[in-house]
């Protein structure tokens, strides 16, 4: 029997989650969002980017996260041991 797995249609709530995930880790610190704007990224996967986190004292490291990696995976199947 072949298993038909829907869409993953809450892309814009998971997006807003994991700002405001972010946020609450570093809500004071300046944040700053790089996008490729062409190239095999940008049509593989449209929503990724980079967000650099500056540091709020001279010691403290510069963060760097990426964003939208998941995207690449979100309509498979789970299972679990995979």
């Amino acid at each position: 029997m072949i298993q038909i797995t829907p869409k993953y249609t809450a892309v814009e709530e998971t997006y807003a989650a994991l700002r405001k995930h972010i946020n609450s880790i570093w809500p004071e610190n300046v944040k700053e969002e790089y996008v490729h704007k062409e190239g095999p990224m940008r049509i593989m996967l449209p929503n990724w980017r980079v967000i650099e986190i500056a540091p709020l004292k001279a010691k403290d490291p510069w963060v760097y996260l990426s964003l939208g990696a998941w995207e690449a995976t979100k309509d498979e199947i789970y299972e679990p041991g995979r």
